[in-house]
């Protein structure tokens, strides 16, 4: 992101930001995202997985998963548990 001053002389003096398009996290090297999706909880590191193909796998990568099965049979009938247990399962798969 780089700053640039706005050309009007007569108001106060306003930067505009220029926004590039380009996705720098995702260039990163994959041990650098190995250590970003370690400080997320399971549940955010699984969503990094939305954000392009190059993060849909990451999250797998963590050594250990915390899933909170509670809050799946709190607010899900038990078939809605069956299929989300079968998705989990095939997402977690390399083979699919």
């Amino acid at each position: 992101m780089t700053a640039r001053s706005s050309s009007s002389t007569s108001s106060p003096r306003k930067l505009q930001y220029h926004i590039d398009d380009h996705d720098w996290i995702s260039k990163l090297p994959d041990e650098l995202l190995q250590m970003i999706v370690s400080k997320l909880s399971t549940e955010e590191a699984v969503r990094t997985s939305l954000l392009s193909s190059r993060w849909m796998d990451v999250w797998k990568w963590r050594s250990h998963l915390v899933l909170d099965m509670r809050k799946v049979l709190e607010t899900t009938p038990k078939e809605r548990l069956h299929r989300a247990s079968v998705q989990l399962a095939r997402s977690m798969t390399k083979g699919d």
